[in-house]
């Protein structure tokens, strides 16, 4: 069994009126989508269903999208969320007997 671990936050301005929606997709396969309504860090842990893992041959990609940007209000760059600490990790098969 696999697990994705994750933090991320946003900057959004104005969460509490027009919250941010998040979906999370491991090789084109969504894991989870959800609603940002608070500022702060949120840890996530995923698992990844063993039937997406066998068909990977160990390469995975990731892919977050949000449901809006924000521009600086001192630039032209947009954002959304901040994400750190990304983590697979793999639990050992079980052994039978043992």
């Amino acid at each position: 069994m696999e697990t994705i671990t994750l933090d991320l936050t946003t900057q959004a301005p104005d969460l509490a009126a027009q919250p941010l929606g998040i979906e999370l997709s491991l090789n084109g396969v969504k894991l989870s989508a959800f609603t940002l309504y608070k500022y702060g860090w949120l840890q996530l842990s995923l698992t990844v269903p063993a039937a997406l893992t066998s068909k990977s041959n160990g390469e995975f990609e990731l892919e977050l999208r949000a449901s809006r940007t924000a521009k600086e209000p001192s630039g032209d760059r947009e954002f959304s969320i901040a994400v750190c600490n990304i983590e697979i990790m793999s639990e050992p098969p079980a052994v039978a007997g043992g």
